[in-house]
């Protein structure tokens, strides 16, 4: 794999009061091409031995800083850019290795058999044939392939800021920022045929009926199983109001504000899929449709504020007498506090209703990817610092530090599974120690640290 590119910039300064950013880049991402073709991949119009180069990836950008009034107290700031991204070298070896010659990937059934049954076929014997213990079953083999014409990942991303100075110390800024992925990758199966509507009850409640679609058993490309298209059909967009003040150090007091209101949205990107089963919660929940995924992001967060402040006594207690000053003065006061709203996450059924070889991905029938919401985070982390001057150029310094001070519990995932199947019902999982919405994972708890640091 070899990584090029080449770019221009110029800041062009048009007068006093407006200066322009130019630029322009270009990127080229070649690849080793895979030495061997699957023929029977071939056949059927997927080539295991070719991986595209995206060779038009032209990157302008733009921006700009304007300053309307002539006190300079204002600014205007915006700007505009294309950005190409890389195709990770996992996808790239996957596709050179796991091609259904190089390496097979099967899949034994039943699932009580043992784990890795296949310790009697494999390398240095060249296409090798591996079949199941007695009792079980194998699959067709799983393959991986790019597509024909695959292109690189694609963002153009946008700003405008305002920023306006309140005092000689005290500055506040107001923002938008806009960014929209194209040409996402994603890793898709598309070894599957058109689905046929389905239905399944709620335990004791045989009248409440849940409706979804079930792709049939039989694959439409025979003699494999699941076939991986690395593909580059995801999307994403995402917009933030950013809100700040800040003040700089002076008359012992210092602090910043920050508020995001932003909105992520996508539909279920991902460039590390590259494993069955294991990285099966990675992929869209109906491969011949993937844009029923578009939804909130894993990673939206609507609202996050962080502030931090410090104040150091020492001006205040200058002009006062001597012990005064040393029992009161050198003292500092720190600290962070962080706030925002929980991230969201799916419901999901434990069972493969939709036949596409994937359970890790089965949402609740009728619902939406990413409707729930885990709880909101909110941090306190104070410092104070007291100063000790032993000589004009030695200072020991006393640190009393604590981490989520409150001690709150702040979440950061919980069980999924809202419904298991049994006797060809679904079953909720409401209690217990799997129910779901029950807390698997947090930040951590409060924390308390002491330190001594001599500065010299």
């Amino acid at each position: 794999m070899l990584q090029s590119g080449a770019f221009f910039q110029d800041d062009w300064r048009v007068n006093s009061r407006l200066t322009l950013n130019l630029g322009l880049r270009y990127d080229v991402q070649t690849y080793q091409q895979p030495s061997v073709t699957n023929p029977r991949a071939l056949a059927a119009g997927l080539d295991t031995g070719r991986i595209h180069t995206d060779t038009n990836n032209i990157a302008p950008r733009l921006g700009f800083a304007y300053s309307p009034f002539h006190d300079n107290k204002t600014v205007i700031r915006g700007g505009w850019g294309i950005f190409y991204g890389n195709t990770p070298s996992i996808l790239i070896g996957t596709a050179h290795s796991n091609n259904g010659i190089n390496v097979q990937t099967l899949t034994f059934s039943p699932a009580t058999m043992p784990a890795y049954p296949n310790n009697l076929c494999g390398a240095p014997v060249a296409s090798p044939s591996c079949t199941a213990p007695s009792g079980g079953s194998a699959s067709p083999p799983t393959i991986y392939v790019f597509k024909s014409d695959y292109q690189q990942p694609m963002v153009e991303q946008y700003n405008f800021e305002f920023e306006h100075q309140l005092s000689n110390s005290v500055a506040f800024t107001v923002g938008y920022l806009g960014v929209r992925g194209t040409h996402l990758t994603r890793t898709r199966d598309i070894n599957l045929s058109p689905p046929s509507p389905a239905s399944i009850s709620l335990a004791g409640s045989p009248s409440a009926q849940f409706n979804y679609l079930q792709f049939p058993k039989t694959r439409p490309i025979a003699g494999f199983s699941r076939i991986f298209q690395f593909e580059d059909t995801a999307h994403s967009t995402y917009h933030g109001l950013v809100v700040t003040a800040n003040k700089r150090f002076s008359q012992g007091f210092s602090f910043g504000a920050a508020y995001t209101w932003s909105h992520a949205i996508d539909d279920a990107p991902d460039a590390t899929a590259v494993v069955p089963g294991t990285d099966d919660a990675k992929l869209v929940y109906n491969p011949l449709h993937p844009r029923a995924d578009l939804a909130s992001s894993l990673d939206d967060v609507r609202h996050h504020f962080v502030f931090h402040g410090t104040w150091d006594s020492t001006p205040h207690t200058s002009g006062l007498p001597h012990a005064v000053q040393m029992l009161l003065g050198d003292w500092e006061i720190s600290g962070i506090l962080t706030a925002q709203s929980g991230q969201p996450y799916t419901a999901f059924v434990n069972t493969d209703l939709n036949n596409d070889g994937n359970r890790s991905s089965e949402r609740v029938p009728g619902s939406s990817r990413n409707t729930y919401r885990l709880p909101s985070i909110f941090s306190v982390d104070p410092r104070i610092t007291r100063n000790i001057r032993l000589t004009e150029r030695c200072n020991l310094k006393l640190i009393a530090e604590a981490f989520n001070i409150l001690n709150r519990q702040n979440i950061t995932s919980v069980r999924t599974t809202l419904y298991s199947v049994a006797g060809g019902t679904l079953v909720p999982q409401t209690t217990g120690a799997s129910a779901f919405g029950l807390p698997t994972n947090d930040i951590g708890p409060r924390i308390l640290q002491l330190a001594a640091k001599f500065v010299f």
